[in-house]
C-alpha cells in the first residue's frame, strides 16, 4: 500500500467503542468533529492493584501499535478517522499472512488479576473465534456488560477491528489470527 491509509468510522457520541486497528496510529493524527477520549487498559496496573482504576488516557504523542486494543469515545455523532502511520504496519490491512500480537504476562499473586491484555481482531472482516491461536477465553464488551466466550465451546464472530480482553497464561506470549479465520 503506497500513500495515505485511513479507516473512517461513523460513531455515536458519548458511547465507548472497543477498537483494535491493523496498523499503527499516532493519537494526535485522529480526526473527528468533536472532542474525544482514548484510553488503554493497564494490565500491569491490574496485576499490582486489582480490577479498578486501570483505564489510562493516551497522550497526543503516543503511538498505538497494530493489534493493540483501546477504547474510544467522541463527544458528538459523526465520523472519526484513524490515520495509519507511514510505516510497514499499514501493509497489515491487505496481508495474506497470519497476524501475531505479543502479549504481556503481567504476573500477580492473585490469579484473577494476572495476565490481562486488551487486543483485537486485526482483519477488516469478521473472524471465527475458533480460529484464534489461543487457549483462554476472550472477554468482549457487548455495549452494556462484559461477556466471556470460550474459544473451544462457544461460537462467536469477532467483529472487524473489535477489541477484546484475554487473560494470558504464563506459558503463552502471543495471540495470533490465521487468515483462514476470516
Amino acid at each position: 500500500i503506497n500513500g495515505k491509509l485511513q479507516l473512517n468510522y461513523c460513531m455515536s457520541g458519548l458511547k465507548w467503542y472497543f477498537i483494535s486497528l491493523p496498523f499503527d496510529i499516532k493519537v494526535s493524527d485522529i480526526v473527528t468533529g468533536g472532542k474525544y477520549a482514548i484510553r488503554y487498559y493497564d494490565g500491569a496496573g491490574r496485576a499490582q492493584n486489582g480490577a479498578t482504576g486501570n483505564w489510562k488516557n493516551y497522550e497526543a504523542d503516543d503511538i498505538i501499535e497494530a493489534g493493540t486494543g483501546f477504547i474510544y469515545q467522541t463527544s458528538q455523532d459523526g465520523w472519526t478517522t484513524f490515520v495509519s502511520l507511514d510505516n510497514e504496519s499499514k501493509q497489515n490491512i491487505a496481508s495474506n499472512k497470519m497476524f501475531v500480537k505479543a502479549l504481556e504476562a503481567n504476573p500477580s499473586e492473585k490469579n484473577s488479576n494476572k495476565g490481562w491484555n486488551l487486543v483485537g481482531n486485526p482483519w477488516q472482516a469478521y473472524f471465527n473465534n475458533h480460529s484464534v491461536n489461543f487457549t483462554a477465553p476472550i472477554t468482549v464488551w457487548n455495549g452494556t456488560t462484559y461477556v466471556a466466550y470460550s474459544l473451544i465451546d462457544d461460537d462467536y464472530a469477532i467483529k472487524p477491528n473489535e477489541a477484546f480482553f484475554v487473560q494470558c497464561p504464563e506459558e503463552i506470549n502471543s495471540i495470533s489470527f490465521p487468515i483462514t479465520g476470516r
